[in-house]
């Protein structure tokens, strides 16, 4: 008669695999510090445009007209 007895299998040493992680985790965050610091800003001004307009000025543009009659400072 034949008896089936389950294989144990012993679990894979990862031990020395959690350099590999930390290290896979710090250059995905400097990675996206960096995006964020020096592609993101120039990627706003081409898409949504940047002016400066001084005091009773006027700005004309996209359909738009944006004037500054006044300046206040609001305290919360």
């Amino acid at each position: 008669m034949s008896v089936r007895r389950p294989v144990l299998e012993t679990p894979e040493d990862t031990s020395g695999r959690r350099g590999c992680v930390l290290v896979g985790a710090l250059l995905g965050v400097a990675a996206g510090v960096l995006i964020a610091l020096f592609a993101v800003p120039p990627l706003f001004d081409h898409y949504f445009g940047e002016a400066t307009i001084k005091f009773g000025m006027t700005y004309e543009g996209d359909g738009k007209r944006i004037s500054i009659d006044q300046v206040m400072r609001y305290v919360a």
